[in-house]
């Protein structure tokens, strides 16, 4: 049959309908259908009746006409594109009722509602799907031209699409009341310059489920256009496998973008993940127009990586985490050295803030804040219950010398919580100044590691500390720099107390360190019990450390010789250690990018008198932030000797060497000579073993099953790859990959030694079946020791005749593949060659007396 087109009479008041009711309109030869020329047409496929086409399907396909398609208990197939509302100023309508089904290869097909430029009123496409509805297509895009409309209302039913554009050029709107959307990998809303998109997602029944198997997952929201996304009332957006290679709010220029996630277990999660999260968060574009995300009353937003107004190009941005929200960014790596890790918010331009409100809370690993939000702080936390918690390292530098130099403001009962912090820095070669402004009263800032407030070694780096209405600080190390304000502070109080009573002063800490131009006479500090000293300067006499108290050699840049190969903390008098006490040094190889080569380095604790030394001595991998820690340097490391202490003499020996969890080694031993202590590091011992073998079984074509591996290590992490036997190429034993899909089967990484196998549904290759056995097998790597375990094979018996994928192949199967084929139902084409005949049918006998 040729190109079919339901036209009606000229007059624009008449209308046709066509009915294929318990019938099919076969495809045959035929290309297209179209429907609506100048007037009214209706489609109906109803009580099994089916009707397909090999070409385009357009709905409304004339100026000023209107078409609808009635699906119900019927099913129309398209093979190319189905375009609703066709032509100009035409309206296109589809229903899709009780086992409707409108279908096309997800490969191939796309379907636009509303495609044609309107010219004085608006070209509309709508589609009703509703309960127990099928739409299947590759992609859907919801006002395609300009002035156009596209509405979806997904009130019941399936909606299986891998890519959803909610307007592109048009007016795009998604109102989802009912059903469920399946095999989505992408969402854009408002994706052309001038278009308006919007999609609300309200209530615990509307959770948008995205696979990220393969790494193609996005979502944008204001690509070019204005979008609206909102989460609110218990809905959520996740990841069934892999997770979002982003989310953008405002992706280009002229585009606006705004997310809101509102309300309690409202939640966005960018990865499936949760120990390996490196999906990514964008919150602003290239020329700063609006790009904000609000996470409020107990909504929870959870990435790897957050960037609002700070990665290449995009300068814009805002967040605000109000009422007891949560923001999360759990990804990886260090904000400072690391381009797009963590949490990074601001610019030079100062059009980038975040806000932390009325008990909002945001953790991340690493965080980095740079520049202001116009005369405004760029990082706000404020009110009570309101926390900003960095596990790791918190970095407020300008990046460099700017004029907006950042600050961070917590008042009004909000709590900073870091390890690390960095209040301007010299480190990458760049002198970076910054802000940390706290309200009291009471304890605002508590640091479970080392607060450095300038930075020791560059006088151009300043640090800026304001104290206001008795705020406190409490922190484990402070580290005050060559440049350093410390503003405020309680009347009375000593500004740093170092050791017992750490309630009576501004700043608490157990361990002082200070660099070769700090002058400590610029401080009130008073000593207690159990305080410690350290960093890359010198101490002007004797040290006696007791009571848990540490001595610490800080990892410093060794300016002015870049190639230094130590740096010192300097004991001018003697050093006398008792058995509580510890010793802190560093050592490590750094690689050099320039010469492609590396070089040692490591801090010491040189004493110009005796050193009696006891207790504990601690050796840290030097990993100052700035510097390429490449793993082949760690290597070099193995059988390198290091300087601890040196002295005019040592007396006595540590009672015990404790190697950092990420050294490059857990075995090293110690060397005592008359001046000075050697440690040496050895060869790591991992001891890998496969706790767990993975197991198989019976599966069918199309059918899925989970396969694990366990194993543990001594030392270091492991990694899994699995591989499969490919029975298509020579039998050759090749990689399993997340997200790859082949003639035999697919594969997703669920977790660390966990892969989920689907057999292809055909499980026929260059049309002959292929064996019904398919092999696995993992190998399991001990990372620090560079080890390979192999795991036994694992064998996936692949039963063809279980169509109905309950593991075993009987009556229960010929019934169903009987069924199917009398009606020449598409669950039928046994062999998928597009065709239901007798092939398939001696193809499912075969199977079936092989059996399982």
């Amino acid at each position: 049959m040729p190109d079919f087109t339901l036209v009606t009479s000229p007059d624009t008041n008449s209308s046709s309908t066509l009915s294929v009711i318990g019938g099919w309109l076969n495809t045959g030869d035929m290309t297209s259908i179209a429907a609506g020329n100048s007037s009214t047409s209706n489609l109906v496929v109803g009580l099994g009746g089916k009707m397909s086409a090999a070409g385009h399907v357009l709905l409304g396909r004339g100026s000023d006409s209107t078409a609808t398609l009635l699906l119900e208990d019927g099913e129309l197939r398209f093979s190319s594109n189905l375009l609703v509302g066709a032509g100009t100023r035409a309206t296109g309508t589809i229903t899709i009722n009780n086992d409707g089904m409108l279908t096309g290869p997800r490969s191939s097909t796309r379907v636009y509602l509303g495609d044609a430029q309107g010219d004085g009123n608006v070209t509309t496409g709508i589609v009703n799907l509703n309960a127990g509805g099928l739409l299947r297509t590759g992609e859907l895009v919801l006002g395609r031209r300009p002035t156009t409309s596209g509405r979806l209302y997904l009130n019941g039913g399936l909606l299986q699409i891998d890519s959803l554009v909610i307007s592109d050029e048009g007016s795009g709107l998604l109102d989802w009341t009912g059903g469920s959307i399946e095999n989505l990998v992408s969402l854009i809303i408002a994706k052309g310059s001038g278009s308006q998109g919007e999609l609300t997602l309200n209530g615990a029944a509307r959770s948008l489920v995205l696979t990220g198997a393969g790494g193609a997952a996005f979502i944008t929201v204001g690509d070019q256009g204005q979008g609206t996304l909102r989460v609110e009332n218990g809905a959520d957006i996740s990841l069934a496998a892999g997770e979002l290679q982003g989310l953008r709010i405002g992706a280009h220029p002229s585009a606006r973008g705004h997310v809101l996630v509102n309300g309690a277990e409202s939640s966005i999660y960018g990865s499936a993940n949760a120990s390996t999260d490196s999906s990514l968060l964008v919150v602003g574009n290239a020329f700063g127009i609006d790009g904000t995300l609000v996470v409020d009353n107990g909504g929870v937003v959870t990435f790897g990586h957050v960037l609002c107004g700070s990665n290449i190009g995009a300068s814009g941005g805002g967040i605000i985490v109000r009422n007891h929200s949560y923001l999360t960014s759990r990804g990886l790596g260090d904000a400072f050295s690391t381009p797009a890790t963590g949490l990074r918010v601001g610019n030079a331009e100062g059009t980038a803030f975040m806000r932390v409100l009325l008990g909002g809370m945001v953790t991340a690993n690493s965080a980095i804040f740079t520049g202001t939000d116009g005369s405004e702080p760029v990082v706000t936390v404020e009110n009570a219950d309101s926390v900003l918690d960095v596990k790791e390292t918190l970095y407020v530098v300008d990046n460099g010398g700017t004029t907006a130099v950042p600050e961070l403001k917590v008042r009004g009962g909000g709590l900073l919580k870091t390890h690390d912090a960095y209040i301007g820095t010299g480190m990458g070669g760049a002198s970076s100044s910054g802000i940390v402004t706290l309200e009291g009263p009471g304890i605002v800032w508590e640091s479970s590691g080392t607060i450095n407030v300038g930075d020791p070694t560059d006088v151009n780096a300043v640090g800026t500390l304001n104290l206001v209405n008795n705020a406190e600080v409490q922190t484990h190390r402070f580290n005050p720099g060559a440049t350093i304000h410390i503003t405020g502070g309680a009347t009375g109080n000593p500004l740093i107390q170092v050791g017992s009573n750490r309630a009576n002063a501004d700043i608490t800490c157990d361990t002082l360190l200070f660099g070769p131009s700090t002058d400590l006479g610029d401080y009130n500090l008073t000593f207690g019990v159990g305080a410690g000293i350290g960093g890359s300067g010198t101490w002007p006499g004797n040290f006696t450390a007791s009571a848990n108290a540490e001595i610490v050699a800080e990892q410093a840049v060794p300016f002015p010789d870049a190639w230094a190969d130590h740096t010192d903390f300097t004991i001018a008098g003697s050093l006398t250690m008792d058995s509580t006490s510890a010793l802190d040094v560093a050592c490590g190889f750094l690689y050099d990018l320039d010469t492609d080569g590396s070089y040692s380095i490591a801090s010491r604790v040189n004493v110009q008198g005796a050193a009696t030394i006891d207790g504990t001595l601690r050796i840290q991998q030097w990993d100052l932030p700035g510097f390429y820690d490449h793993m082949t340097s760690r290597y070099r490391m193995i059988g390198w000797t290091y300087e601890a202490i040196v002295a005019s003499s040592v007396v006595g020996t540590f009672d015990e060497l404790v190697l950092a969890p990420d050294f490059a080694s857990n075995r090293a031993h110690l060397t005592y000579e008359p001046d000075r202590v050697l440690v040496t590091v050895d060869p790591p011992v991992c001891n890998p073993a496969i706790t767990d073998q993975p197991v198989g079984g019976q599966t069918s074509p199309g059918g899925t099953m989970t396969l694990t591996t366990g194993a543990t290590t001594e030392f270091g992490d492991i990694e899994y790859h699995w591989e499969w036997l490919n029975v298509t190429y020579y039998n050759v034993w090749q990689e399993v990959t997340d997200g790859m899909s082949n003639s035999v089967l697919s594969a997703a990484v669920v977790s660390p030694g966990t892969i989920q196998v689907t057999i292809d549904p055909a499980y026929f290759y260059h049309g002959y079946p292929l064996p019904n056995e398919l092999r696995l097998r993992c190998f399991v790597h001990a990372l620090k020791c560079d080890e390979w375990l192999q795991s036994d094979d694992v064998v996936l018996i692949v039963c063809g005749a279980d169509v109905n994928h309950d593991g075993f192949v009987n009556g229960d199967d010929y019934d169903s593949f009987a069924e199917g084929f009398e009606t020449g139902d598409p669950s039928a084409d046994f062999n998928h060659d597009g065709f239901v005949n007798g092939d398939d049918y001696d193809a499912f006998a075969e199977h079936f007396e092989v059996g399982c």
